[in-house]
């Protein structure tokens, strides 16, 4: 689908995606050895390589599942920046404070650097407003302060969006609503954080 007359930009936007078959995923997970991982790794680079000579990419996004899997952390090796996705929950919280000690730590060792990105926030429906946050600014340095990492964005939940019956890329569609605003200004916190 070529939508740069949509969204008003030259440029290509490329997509791939891994098998999504139960069976391929374990045997990755199951049936490899540590020398195998290590070879995957070593594939994965080179991958990674190729598609930025290729087709001389500005941006390369690798969305790997929560937890942790060989596969996943092979992906997070290779990457320059980390991202991760966190809802205000206890969950979240101990889960990421534990991802960031654990992996992210060592990782940045090797130069990759990580940040937080909340989601899912509470707040824009009249439904969700006791759990809102008062004081935006002071609950992510709290949040900061618990899980380690500085916090780069926040998405708010919006109920129209959630529970939409319509399939379509919706801030392309309506660029001037709050989300699409919010998506906007995290990706602009993000290409800051990339030119640093």
């Amino acid at each position: 689908m070529d939508l740069k007359s949509d969204i008003g930009v030259q440029g290509n936007f490329l997509l791939g995606f891994s098998s999504a078959q139960k069976e391929d995923v374990q045997e990755i997970e199951l049936k490899h050895d540590s020398k195998w991982q290590l070879a995957a790794l070593k594939r994965f680079l080179a991958a990674k390589k190729e598609l930025f000579e290729k087709h001389q990419l500005d941006y390369l996004f690798l969305d790997t599942s929560p937890g942790i899997r060989y596969w996943s952390i092979n992906a997070l090796a290779t990457a320059d920046y980390l991202f991760l996705l966190m809802k205000d929950s206890d969950m979240d919280i101990e889960g990421t404070r534990k991802m960031i000690n654990g992996i992210y730590d060592s990782l940045s060792r090797f130069g990759s650097k990580y940040y937080v990105i909340l989601n899912k926030v509470p707040g824009a429906s009249t439904n969700l407003t006791s759990n809102a946050p008062t004081d935006e600014k002071a609950w992510i340095a709290e949040l900061e302060r618990v899980v380690g990492a500085q916090v780069v964005g926040a998405i708010t939940c919006y109920c129209d969006i959630q529970f939409s019956r319509h399939d379509f890329l919706f801030s392309l569609k309506q660029p001037n609503h709050p989300f699409a605003i919010r998506l906007t200004d995290l990706a602009e916190s993000m290409k800051t954080l990339s030119q640093t």
